[in-house]
């Protein structure tokens, strides 16, 4: 019996060597995975397609902003290690445009998810104009989640099912939002909204919130003495039922100019970073809906 056990712990050994490269080989294709998104909608939507089965997370941090672009040593080495990167253009993020253009490497792994649609174009705006904000219009999303998809099963062939399945299943709850969403929605319809930063109209265009508007494709510490007083003029007189600010807003001019008025003042975060760290791209959209709904 020695001798049998003598012959067999070669085998063994071989064996069990093989398997520890096995899974070593696995664990290090699973560590080569990275996904980075530049902003968090972006994340949340990668959420929506492989949960927490690949390593995924978002560029930005909750005080920077995609149009003004600086970045820290430790978000450049994301970047560098990043497996791909999903970003947005440069009409969106001209700093990240800079940063990718300047390092062949990463342009390389980056993945422009710019619509081709023409669902950026707003009606009430002269026709040079487009809002960047492309995720808060659920046909932009679809196709970028259609680009994502494609990219993760062309580079990770062994999910392909798990990533259609997915997708699928994003796509059916996006447009099912109208359905689950629509007590919120038929009240949001019967308010009027001012966006002060211009990120919302085409989540309004969207759901067909018909009396909304924005100031001119500029925030309003730029505004100048005459649109301020436009304003104060619209609010006094009960134009708006709510004012929508942005996490940056100075909400100093904000209270001034909605001062002895009906008028409320929302913050929304066209960034979500106002929602928990494991939300989906369905939360984000709910989450604001229902506030819009609620001012």
């Amino acid at each position: 019996m020695a001798t049998i056990n003598t012959m067999l712990n070669p085998v063994r050994s071989g064996l069990i060597l093989l398997l520890l490269l096995m899974a070593n080989s696995v664990s290090t294709a699973e560590e080569k995975t990275e996904l980075l998104s530049s902003i968090r909608p972006l994340d949340m939507l990668i959420t929506e397609l492989v949960g927490n089965d690949i390593s995924h997370s978002a560029l930005l941090n909750a005080q920077q902003s995609p149009h003004q672009l600086q970045l820290k040593p430790s978000q450049r080495q994301k970047l560098q290690i990043a497996t791909t990167v999903y970003w947005y253009g440069a009409e969106l993020e001209p700093m990240m445009s800079a940063i990718l253009s300047g390092d062949q490497s990463l342009l390389g792994s980056a993945v422009n998810l710019r619509p081709d649609s023409e669902s950026t174009q707003h009606d009430d705006h002269d026709e040079h104009h487009i809002n960047v904000h492309y995720w808060l219009d659920r046909h932009n999303v679809i196709e970028a989640a259609e680009v994502i998809s494609a990219n993760l099963m062309a580079t990770l062939p062994d999910i392909t099912h798990h990533v259609s399945s997915k997708l699928e299943r994003l796509e059916i709850s996006l447009l099912d939002l109208e359905k689950n969403l629509a007590t919120e929605l038929t009240t949001a319809r019967t308010k009027s909204y001012l966006d002060l930063h211009d990120a919302w109209e085409l989540l309004a265009d969207d759901f067909n919130l018909n009396a909304f508007s924005s100031i001119d494709h500029q925030s309003l510490e730029f505004a100048g003495a005459k649109t301020i007083l436009n304003l104060r003029r619209d609010i006094a007189s009960g134009k708006y039922d709510c004012i929508i600010a942005s996490p940056e807003t100075n909400l100093r001019l904000v209270n001034n100019l909605v001062n002895n008025s009906e008028t409320r003042v929302l913050i929304l975060d066209a960034l979500g970073n106002d929602l928990d760290q494991d939300s989906g791209f369905i939360d984000f959209l709910t989450h604001n809906i229902k506030k819009l709904a609620a001012c």
